[in-house]
């Protein structure tokens, strides 16, 4: 598999479990362990969203 394919594949994986994690009873923590707020989970999120978009040619604005 290419390094594109395996970035995509990784990107939309997390980005799914992030998802997940958002509407569970833990919710999402970072490296710490400390909850994150809405503002950082979207924007990890998004992150993931666009780096997708990117290696897929694709514009998102």
């Amino acid at each position: 598999m290419n390094e594109q394919k395996v970035t995509v594949n990784t990107s939309l994986i997390e980005s799914n479990e992030l998802i997940k994690a958002a509407f569970s009873d833990y919710g999402i923590q970072n490296e710490d362990g400390e909850q994150i707020t809405r503002k950082e989970f979207a924007d990890l999120v998004g992150q993931k969203i666009w780096l997708v978009a990117e290696i897929l040619g694709i514009e998102l604005d």
